[in-house]
Parts: structure tokens; C-alpha cells; sequence
């Protein structure tokens, strides 16, 4: 067990109005520990994301720890952090500037009155983006045919801080019952350095329904992914309302805003599950 005394704040971010829904991410204030210790933490807390909140050089330094791996850039971790250091930190600016260790510094927008957070993300170019074809996206996700893809929307690898391959599907029902295949997700995502498959459907209101698989992060199934998110708005080249979760029990709303071809807005509610000091 490890037992501090850093303040921790547990967080929904990319609510909606139904109960249990938004992906949760686990804040930590002033962690005085190392590396090993702090993904230590993240594999045990039970949580998608663990967030740690340090003294950067010009503004706070945040990092982020899946269960099984530190990430480059986690936007719904981010979220949340940005959301503790309003609230728990007494600023009283709602424009909150945070150091990440390799995105740079990020730029956020809190609304107190709705209690919903804006994160200013910017397009990142891919090194070396590996090959792929619809057969082997088929062989990721379990489909018995090349036809259940929609051709007529991009189906690519694009980045916001963290590449996605994006898929879009041509039935919702589909989406639904995708069974994939996590190996060959995972072995194919680590080998190439891509986050996993993010899946969407379009339906005829223009809203997005998408689930995102990154088993390489220890978790599965993400409820709410705002780097996708980001990333898909990047190349739909317009602003978008995205539905995420609802297949594992935790419906996200994700808005997403085109500001033009070099970045975008991602916003979405948070809610605060309670605050403790940090054992575990």
C-alpha cells in the first residue's frame, strides 16, 4: 500500500445526463514519489487514467498513467486536472494553462456555471504513419466483410497528441456488436505506435457514435476519448457532437469544435466524485 499525503480528487469527465456516465479519471496534487511508484499507483487505483499534478517550471506539470503504460497526452485526464486546479487551487481565472512532459503546455477554458471544460488541442503529424488495408481492419474488429466499412467517410490515422486509427462504420447496430480482437489490436498498435482503433458511425443528424479500443493502456474500452475525438473533428473538417460509452454502461457527450485545419476545441461537463487524501 502506498499511503501519502497528496490531496486526490476522482473525476467524471464527458457527462451526460444519465447516471454513470463519463470516463473517470483519478487526480493527485504534490505526488513526491518516482515513476515506478506513480504507475504502481495507476495499475492499482481501478481507475482508466491517473492523473499526477506536479510543479513545472512555469505552470503546474501534469502526467498522465494508464494502468499499464504512461501516456503522451490523455484529454479527458487533462480535463480533470485542469478542473482540480480551478477548484481545489482557488484560481480565480478561468483560463488555465498546464504543462504536459511531452505535449507542451495546454490551454483550457472552465465554465463554473455549467461546470464543463474546453481544451485547445492542436494537430500532430504522424512519423512514419504504418500501411493498413480494410482486410486487416476486418481482421481487428471481426467483421465478415469489407462492405460493413463506409468507404465514402476517412478511414485514417490522424493525431491531436496521441494517433488513432479512425474507422467509420456503416450501421449502428454494427458498432454495437463489434467483437475485436485485442491481440491483434494491441500487437499491431504497439509495434506501429498508434493508440488503437477508434470506431464511428454517422448517422443521418450528423451525429457521431464512436467506441474506442486501445487495449495496449490496460483498459479495453474507453467510455470517452477526447483525443479521438479531436482528431476526428481534424478531418470531418466541422464541429460535432459525439456519443461514446453507451455499449459499456457509461454514455459520454463529447462536443467537438472545428477551428480550422490546425486545431480544434474539445469540450465536455465534469462532475466531482468526492476528495480524499491519497492511500492506496
Amino acid at each position: 500500500m502506498i499511503e501519502l499525503e497528496s490531496m486526490s480528487y476522482q473525476y467524471s469527465v464527458f457527462t451526460s445526463s444519465s447516471k454513470n456516465s463519463g470516463n473517470p479519471a483519478f487526480v493527485i496534487f504534490d505526488f513526491e514519489a518516482d515513476e515506478t511508484q506513480m504507475q504502481a499507483l495507476a495499475k492499482n487505483s481501478g481507475f482508466p487514467v491517473v492523473v499526477f499534478i506536479l510543479k513545472g517550471q512555469k505552470y503546474p506539470l501534469i502526467r498522465f498513467f494508464y494502468p499499464n503504460m504512461e501516456s503522451s497526452l490523455c484529454v479527458h485526464g487533462a480535463m480533470a486536472a485542469a478542473f482540480a486546479v480551478f477548484k481545489n487551487k482557488f484560481s480565480q481565472d478561468q483560463n488555465i494553462l498546464l504543462e504536459t512532459k511531452s505535449s507542451g503546455v495546454l490551454a483550457f477554458l472552465i465554465n463554473s456555471e455549467n461546470q464543463s471544460v474546453r481544451i485547445k488541442l492542436f494537430k500532430k503529424l504522424v512519423l512514419s504513419p504504418p500501411n493498413f488495408d480494410l482486410k486487416l481492419i476486418c481482421n481487428f474488429l471481426n467483421l465478415d466483410s469489407e462492405n460493413l466499412i463506409d468507404q465514402n467517410l476517412p478511414c485514417r490515422i490522424e493525431s491531436v497528441g496521441s494517433p488513432k486509427l479512425l474507422v467509420p462504420l456503416k450501421d449502428l447496430k454494427i458498432l454495437g456488436t463489434l467483437r475485436p480482437n485485442f491481440d491483434l489490436i494491441k500487437t499491431w498498435s504497439l509495434k506501429n505506435k498508434i493508440n488503437g482503433l477508434y470506431v464511428y458511425f454517422v448517422d443521418q443528424n450528423q451525429n457521431i457514435f464512436a467506441r474506442n479500443f486501445n487495449p495496449n493502456s490496460g483498459i479495453q474500452e474507453d467510455s470517452g476519448t477526447g483525443v479521438a475525438a479531436g482528431a476526428l473533428c481534424l478531418i470531418l473538417k466541422r464541429d460535432l457532437e459525439i456519443f461514446q460509452g453507451e455499449f459499456i454502461g457509461k454514455p459520454s457527450e463529447i462536443f467537438a469544435e472545428y477551428a480550422s485545419e490546425d486545431h480544434v476545441w474539445v469540450r465536455g461537463a465534469v462532475s466531482e466524485w468526492v476528495s480524499r487524501h491519497c492511500k492506496m
